[in-house]
């Protein structure tokens, strides 16, 4: 079917921004063990593609609504967790010019004392606490209740996301409508809210309406997409940079001038086909609003 080239086309954008993500690989340092994220809940989202492209071509509608529905579940909680990241509370900035003021050997203590800081977990908020639980599989334990009943869940990853200005603007302005019809058609599928959501998984009661709910699921995962792709660019523009850079630096040349602000081709590709269609002005308020001033066209 032509419209499942656009999951091909998405898994592409998912492929970029996970090669982006490699190339920066975070460490989380729990009281128990330390964890690298490198990406691989956009590798899960790739492997959530397919299953669901592999359902509409078997017309399996109703499981490809539900699969649709971890796709959309997994990555803002990704996303819910890299902002997590983000504002883990480590040195202060007295503490962090104490150190550099020493010089070489005071930068080691400094690096010394953050590791320390991050693996007593004394500085951490209930939120980074909650997300060290996700990191140790110890979340699914009846003691670690009240974090998945307080943070792990798609409506809390939304609130705690809002809490960054820039994202809370983004919903407020430019996406909260079309996030809550998503959700709405999200939810028919996983509550079978009404029969035919449950016939839509029996070729022989849809009939000639086949290729309409395929193109619904398909424009679902593509607006769930377009959506998280906003979010990602406002928690880390980079997400988005074309390999140029590197590509100049890797084979001994001088890159061009503010090369590394390039977008790469299927970013823009997807923000021009897909983004820009969500609402008018939110292309242009990607543009203005990245923190690392990513030249989106």
């Amino acid at each position: 079917m032509e419209c499942l080239d656009k999951i091909e086309e998405t898994i592409e954008l998912l492929d970029l921004l996970f090669d982006n993500t490699f190339t920066k690989t975070k460490v989380r340092i729990c009281t128990s063990h330390d964890y690298l994220m490198y990406g691989q809940p956009l590798l899960s989202a790739i492997s959530t593609l397919q299953s669901i492209a592999f359902c509409l071509n078997a017309s399996h509608i109703s499981d490809a609504g539900t699969l649709t529905r971890k796709y959309r579940d997994d990555l803002i909680q990704y996303l819910f967790i890299l902002e997590t990241m983000n504002l883990t509370n480590g040195l202060s900035e007295q503490e962090l010019q104490g150190y550099f003021d020493k010089g070489y050997d005071g930068i080691l203590q400094g690096i010394e004392a953050l590791y320390k800081i991050h693996k007593n977990g004394k500085r951490k908020s209930e939120r980074d606490k909650a997300i060290d639980a996700w990191y140790d599989n110890s979340l699914k334990e009846s003691k670690e209740k009240n974090y998945r009943r307080e943070f792990f869940d798609a409506s809390k990853y939304i609130h705690y996301l809002k809490k960054n200005k820039q994202i809370n603007t983004l919903f407020e302005n430019y996406i909260n409508k079309c996030w809550c019809d998503c959700n709405r058609k999200l939810n028919n599928y996983v509550h079978s809210n009404g029969i035919d959501y449950i016939q839509r998984n029996l070729p022989q009661f849809i009939g000639n309406r086949i290729e309409q709910y395929t193109n619904e699921i398909v424009d679902l995962i593509i607006d769930i997409t377009s959506m998280i792709l906003c979010i990602y660019i406002l928690i880390d523009p980079s997400c988005i940079q074309s390999s140029d850079f590197l590509d100049f630096m890797n084979a001994g040349m001088q890159p061009p001038e503010d090369c590394q602000y390039w977008v790469a081709g299927i970013a823009q590709s997807f923000i021009n086909n897909y983004v820009d269609k969500i609402e008018k002005g939110l292309k242009e308020f990607l543009k203005n609003e990245n923190k690392y001033g990513m030249n989106i066209i």
